[in-house]
């Protein structure tokens, strides 16, 4: 990976980051990820929430084609 792409990789993560600390105790407006945070949440939150399930996502997907890759190749022995 170059210095540049890793400069803007970081750059993005850090936004992320500093956006959550400055926006993360105001309360979410109304409606938005309903059902899936508490009423009353804070931005905070319900970006750990979302991030935890993203997360969960990507280790399951992750799994599933490791998976699939060794049934690939022990099949092809």
């Amino acid at each position: 990976m170059g210095l540049a792409t890793y400069t803007l990789k970081m750059a993005a993560v850090s936004a992320l980051a500093a956006a959550i600390l400055v926006f993360g105790g105001e309360p979410m407006p109304a409606g938005w990820l309903d059902g899936i945070v508490d009423p009353g949440a804070t931005v905070g939150q319900a970006a750990t929430v979302v991030v935890f399930t993203v997360a969960g996502s990507a280790a399951t997907a992750g799994g599933i084609a490791g998976l699939l890759w060794l049934a690939w190749a022990y099949w092809r022995e």
